[in-house]
């Protein structure tokens, strides 16, 4: 300003004229008029770019370059480099990733850009995020105010923030109304169809009320009757429940009291009221039509209808089944008697079949010594026809006689000792067993070339029925033998195995090497009188005595099945213990 000054002045004093320097100095003075006037403005429309309330904020080819202290606040930034934040920076840096319409943020403000580019202006909304992370709508007004490379965009923010709060405030409202009003027309509709239901429910319900073959009474109290379903009033010969109470008071009234049926009171009591109390027990009811008398099984249920106890009381006709009952008492008694005649049969039979048995053994223990004593005699005999008979001949013969003639004696007692019945836990092993058995099935057992194979030093101890396990033994072992007549093998052996479960559970095994039984025997080995022996050589007792012997002393259970080569019999019993 000074030089512009100097300037003028120089050119004062190189002008001679008053006019020229006055004119000069007009000029000047106007000049600085107007510059005072360009500072004023200038300062004016800074302090209102400022001071204004909306965000205003200066954009320079698509990036931040200057914003008010409104646009600063309504970010949140307080320091300097919160505003390098700002500065140089495209608006996608302070929006999120994408707007809430699911545009890209870049690539729709560069779109908005282009648009006010074109046009001149361009009006939105748009979300921003503040410095601290949270949300910003602002209502976003950007003008074009220079063209070419070096584009100046003014923008111009309005904070709608708490519009947009109260916009999704509403949305929700209206949400929330469209779900109330949609769940009233569902929860309309399902009254509808629960009126429905109910009114076809109460159709069904009456329908299965008056299709039961049972009685159904409903009592209001514990005598009077309200309701009956269609079986009840067939039964007392009414229309319809009214003409019923119009006579009657309560289906009590057809009760014929006998001792064991219900009468209208017991023990003091209302009928009903006893059935209720004795709920655990059977009840029944005799009741009388025309001139046939009817049982019933009684019995009564509690419902509440709107605080009413309602007693629901059935009555199912069991006439039939109780003259089934009586019939079948008579026919139980026979099978019984019945039954009992065929168990004494089996049971004789049993016997006899052990007396055979037994006689059989003995017949094999008492040949040698029949024999030896024959011998004997026939030497006696001899010596006497040859008159070489002495005295000490005679004496050692007769000796020898009656030792043999006691051990035969000995063998009768045995045997009859044996299969004595004795109900009573004994201990002992299986070598004590196998030693009892074999005193009296060796002889018929070498005579056949079979032996029994055990182990001898089996430490496992037995306490149970020694007799009656022995006869099991003795059966099977038998049994075995039979299926070995007829084969010429080399060795015949009778295997006996015992084991012993950790619950104290034995399993004796008896198996042979005689080919097994048939697939379709399997299951009948164990009937009565099934045999495949030849007639007259088995009862098909011996096997069926030695299952209940198992199943009812031992308590234990005796199976067979076949193995490669033969037959394999599993009985399986609880080692009992001795107090």
């Amino acid at each position: 300003m000074e030089n512009y000054r100097e300037e003028a002045v120089s050119n004062l004093k190189q002008t001679d004229t008053t006019a020229r320097y006055i004119s000069t100095l007009s000029e000047i003075n106007t000049m600085i008029s107007e510059y005072r006037s360009c500072l004023d403005q200038k300062t004016f429309f800074q302090l209102l770019y400022q001071k204004s309330s909306d965000a205003i904020l200066i954009m320079h080819n698509g990036l931040f370059v200057d914003a008010n202290e409104s646009a600063l606040n309504m970010l949140g930034i307080s320091s300097m480099d919160e505003v390098l934040c700002l500065l140089n920076h495209h608006p996608s840096s302070l929006s999120p990733e994408f707007q809430p319409d699911g545009s890209c943020s870049y690539e729709k403000y560069e779109k908005l850009l282009k648009k006010c580019s074109e046009e001149g202006t361009c009006r939105f909304e748009w979300l921003f995020n503040r410095i601290d992370g949270s949300e910003l709508w602002v209502d976003t007004v950007i003008t074009r105010i220079s063209e070419g490379e070096d584009e100046i965009i003014h923008v111009a923010w309005r904070d709608i923030s708490t519009r947009k709060e109260y916009e999704a405030d509403l949305m929700n409202q209206q949400k929330e109304l469209v779900i109330l009003n949609n769940d009233l027309a569902n929860k309309t509709t399902q009254m509808h169809m629960l009126n429905k239901r109910l009114e076809y429910s109460q159709k069904y319900q009456k329908a299965i009320f008056d299709g039961q073959p049972n009685i159904i009474v409903a009592n209001f109290n514990i005598r009077t009757l309200c309701d009956g379903n269609t079986a009840f009033l067939n039964f007392v010969g009414y229309s319809d429940v009214p003409s019923f109470l119009a006579e009657h008071e309560c289906i009590s009234d057809y009760f014929i009291e006998r001792e064991g049926y219900l009468s209208s009171t017991m023990e003091g009591k209302e009928w009903i009221e006893y059935v209720k109390d004795n709920n655990g027990y059977s009840h029944y009811a005799l009741l009388k039509r025309a001139d046939k008398e009817y049982v019933f099984s009684v019995s009564v249920s509690e419902v509440y209808i709107e605080n009413d106890k309602i007693n629901i009381a059935s009555f199912s006709d069991i006439t039939e089944l109780e003259e089934y009952k009586k019939t079948l008492e008579e026919r139980i008694k026979a099978e019984v008697a019945e039954n009992r005649n065929k168990d004494r049969m089996l049971h004789n039979q049993s016997k006899s079949v052990q007396m055979g048995e037994m006689l059989n053994m003995i017949a094999h223990q008492w040949r040698q010594p029949l024999n030896a004593i024959s011998a004997s005699a026939i030497s006696v005999a001899m010596k006497l026809e040859l008159e070489e008979l002495e005295s000490d001949d005679i004496r050692e013969h007769l000796t020898y006689i009656q030792w043999r003639i006691q051990k035969m004696s000995q063998t009768i007692s045995d045997f009859m000792n044996f299969f004595k019945p004795d109900h009573e836990v004994q201990q002992f092993t299986l070598n004590e067993l196998m030693k009892d058995i074999e005193s009296l099935m060796k002889a018929q057992l070498q005579g056949r070339g079979i032996r029994l194979v055990y182990d001898e030093r089996n430490p496992i101890t037995i306490c149970s029925y020694k007799k009656e396990l022995a006869h099991v033994l003795i059966n099977t072992i038998a049994n075995a033998r039979d299926a070995y007549e007829g084969l010429h093998l080399e060795l015949k052996p009778i295997n006996i195995v015992l084991t012993q479960q950790a619950d104290g559970i034995l399993t004796l095994s008896v198996s042979d090497r005689a080919g097994g039984v048939k697939v379709e025997n399997l299951d009948k080995i164990f009937n009565p009188y099934f045999t495949t022996k030849e007639p007259g050589k088995g009862t098909g007792i011996g096997l069926y005595m030695s299952k209940r012997i198992v199943s009812e002393i031992l308590h234990g259970t005796i199976e067979v099945s076949n193995t490669d080569d033969g037959a394999e019999f599993y009985i399986t019993f609880k080692n009992n213990s001795i107090n």
